[in-house]
């Protein structure tokens, strides 16, 4: 069998096969997002100007429809979620508009009810840590402090199973906030993310892996450059990670004004910032990315998938069945953000034909 690594160099997914799907119903970016029975769920996050929201949505895949859910009990963002059976599971985080304060609530959403219920906070107020559930635990590492500058690494866990209560395991090996996470094989994956929040962000390209039997982490390759900001456009597919957009604000590039160049952009949605580039008439820089990353778990090696059809920042990336959604996002971070959904069957579809067996 040929593997994904070998096939996908030089490999860039042609700009046609993009379709258009069901906008969301609000423009949104650094949302959590989660699947369940396949269907993507999508809650909180920003929309216009960094202003909070605690609005939930549904996607359905076969009707090519959003439906509302109950809000958030709070406007919070910058948390990653974790799922458990129809429950999703979100813990610390930024409530209110940018900037808001850090919280150490913990809640999970059982979808069946379609409702918010609390449970044990953490130890210390926290947001933009990295949440997972292995073992039927819970588990939140590194994120940032109520003064939103200083980086963590302290790792707590608590059990699903019986007495709800934080225990501490080993921090991770550098701090870290915006770490984007992903469970393969019960190993759990701790990816890029940014030191500080509000003063001087630096991206970074690290990963670490935690064995939960061992309680040891252990750092495996980088990403191939520093990057931050794609949390909810994180996904597992066989078992490859699949990360999509967010920021590397340690390479900024330059990007062509032409705003009658529409390949890699879409005028729907990018009005505001294509008479922006009209009226300035000359390239920009950005540190906002297209591509998509496929992480092969076995061989411990990153390659790059292909472009989304445009740039996005903080986007919402799930695999459902055999199409990749890719909703939200913003194009220039808090401006432009986006209601547009974006779907793909040819992603999966190569990932899935070329796994290990």
């Amino acid at each position: 069998m040929v593997s994904i690594t070998e096939t996908l160099e030089n490999w860039t997914l042609p700009h046609r096969i993009w379709k258009d799907g069901s906008p969301l119903p609000v423009p949104l970016l650094e949302s959590l997002a989660a699947v369940i029975d396949e269907e993507l769920y999508v809650f909180g996050g920003f929309t216009y100007g960094w202003r909070a929201v605690a609005d939930g949505f549904k996607y359905n895949l076969k009707t090519d429809s959003w439906e509302r859910l109950c809000d958030m009990p709070t406007p919070v963002n910058h948390v990653n979620s974790a799922v458990e059976g129809h429950k999703i599971w979100i813990a610390g985080g930024f409530v209110g508009n940018h900037p808001g304060k850090a919280t150490d609530e913990v809640w999970y959403y059982d979808a069946v009810a379609n409702h918010w219920f609390p449970s044990t906070p953490l130890p210390q107020k926290r947001a933009g840590g990295g949440l997972a559930i292995i073992d039927w635990e819970l588990h939140y590492f590194g994120g940032f402090t109520e003064d939103r500058d200083t980086t963590c690494a302290e790792h707590w866990f608590m059990p699903l199973d019986g007495v709800h209560e934080w225990m501490e395991a080993t921090p991770l090996p550098a701090p870290r906030g915006h770490i984007a996470t992903a469970v393969v094989e019960n190993k759990i994956y701790a990816m890029g993310g940014q030191i500080r929040h509000d003063t001087n962000p630096v991206d970074q390209s690290s990963v670490y892996r935690y064995d939960n039997e061992t309680n040891i982490w252990r750092q495996i390759s980088d990403l191939p450059e520093p990057r931050s900001h794609f949390e909810a456009a994180t996904c597992i597919v066989e078992n490859y990670i699949l990360i999509t957009g967010g920021r590397n604000n340690q390479n900024p590039i330059l990007v062509n004004s032409n705003w009658l160049d529409h390949r890699h952009e879409k005028l729907i949605d990018d009005l505001p910032l294509q008479l922006f580039l009209l009226l300035k008439s000359k390239p920009y820089s950005t540190d906002v990315l297209p591509e998509m990353m496929i992480y092969d778990t076995q061989k411990d090696a990153w390659q790059k998938l292909g472009d989304l059809p445009t740039r996005l920042y903080g986007p919402v990336a799930k695999a459902l069945g055999h199409f990749y959604v890719v909703s939200g996002g913003g194009r220039t971070r808090h401006r432009n953000v986006q209601t547009r959904t974006l779907l793909n069957e040819s992603v999966i579809d190569l990932v899935m034909k070329h796994s290990f067996k």
